[in-house]
C-alpha cells in the first residue's frame, strides 16, 4: 500500500506501510513508524524545512534516504535498515541508533549532539568533517569507516570494531581505545609491527 505523508495525521501510529516518491513542507512530531519502508524519497529536494521531532523508528527499511540537511531531534532509530543513508549537512541532536545496519551511511559534514549509536553495523561509513559532541558510538562495527579531518577528542571507541579504519592523525588525538586497535591504528603511520 502506497500512503502520502500528507495523509499521515499527528496523533496515527504508522504500521507496515510503504512510503514512495518526494515529500515537501513537513514536519514529523511524535511520530512512530513500525516495520515500514521508504523509497524515493529525497527530503533535500524540498524547497521547505523537513524536521523529524520525537519520533521514533522501529524495523524500518530507511535504506539509501537523503536525510541531507534535515533536523532530528529527540529521535530514535530502532532495529532498522538504512544502509547508504545520506545524513551529510544534517543535525542530530539526542538521537539513538540502536542495532541498526547503516552501512555505507554518509554522516559528513553533519553535527551529532548527544547521540548514541549503539550495537549497530556501520562498515564502510563516511563521518568526514563531522562534528561530536556528547556523543557515544559503543559496541558497534566501524570497520572501514572514514574519520577524515573529524576531531574524535574524548571519544571511546573500545568496545568498537575498527579494522580498516580511514582517519587523520590529528583526528585521532583523544581518541580512547584498546590495545588491540593500537596495533590497529599503528598501520595508518605505516609501521609494522611484529
Amino acid at each position: 500500500m502506497v500512503m502520502s505523508f500528507l495523509d499521515i495525521k499527528e496523533e496515527d501510529y504508522i504500521y507496515q506501510k510503504h512510503f514512495v516518491d518526494e515529500i515537501v513542507n513537513v514536519v514529523f512530531e511524535k511520530q512512530t513508524f513500525k516495520q515500514c519502508s521508504f523509497e524515493n524519497i529525497n527530503w533535500e529536494s524540498s524547497i521547505y524545512r523537513v524536521d523529524f521531532d520525537d519520533c521514533t523508528f522501529k524495523n524500518c527499511d530507511l535504506s539509501n534516504l537523503d536525510f541531507s540537511n534535515v533536523s532530528i531531534t529527540h529521535c530514535s532509530f530502532e532495529n532498522c535498515k538504512m544502509i547508504g543513508s545520506n545524513f551529510s549537512l544534517s543535525v542530530l541532536k539526542h538521537v539513538r541508533f540502536i542495532e541498526c545496519i547503516l552501512k555505507y551511511s554518509n554522516f559528513s559534514f553533519s553535527r551529532l549532539e548527544d547521540t548514541l549509536i549503539s550495537q549497530s553495523l556501520m562498515l564502510g561509513s563516511s563521518f568526514n568533517e563531522t562534528k561530536f559532541k556528547h556523543t557515544k558510538i559503543m559496541e558497534s562495527n566501524l570497520e572501514e569507516c572514514e574519520f577524515l579531518h573529524t576531531l574524535l577528542k574524548g571519544m571511546d571507541f573500545t568496545t568498537n570494531q575498527i579494522s580498516g579504519i580511514k582517519t587523520t592523525t590529528e583526528s585521532l588525538i583523544g581518541l580512547e581505545i584498546n590495545e588491540f586497535q593500537a596495533l590497529e591504528l599503528v598501520k595508518l603511520l605505516g609501521v609494522i609491527v611484529k
